[in-house]
């Protein structure tokens, strides 16, 4: 079960918030795709970036193109 800032994140930046299709299974497959998606990028978090802070995801955007523009 996510936490309660794994349900914000997934609202605020995987756009969940206001999520719906016509079709109650591609909403499930839409869903189904976003999960692993926010996992990966908590394991990016997690492996790469090794910081003490766990930015959302727009943050971290911002921060991996300053990181690749160093």
């Amino acid at each position: 079960m996510p936490h309660r800032t794994a349900i914000k994140e997934l609202k605020a930046d995987f756009g969940l918030d206001a999520f719906s299709m016509r079709d109650f299974w591609a909403t499930e497959a839409a869903l189904g795709f976003a999960m692993p998606a926010y996992k990966l990028m908590s394991l990016f978090r997690q492996a790469v970036l090794r910081s003490r802070i766990q930015h959302m995801l727009s943050t971290l955007h911002g921060l991996v193109q300053a990181i690749g523009g160093l």
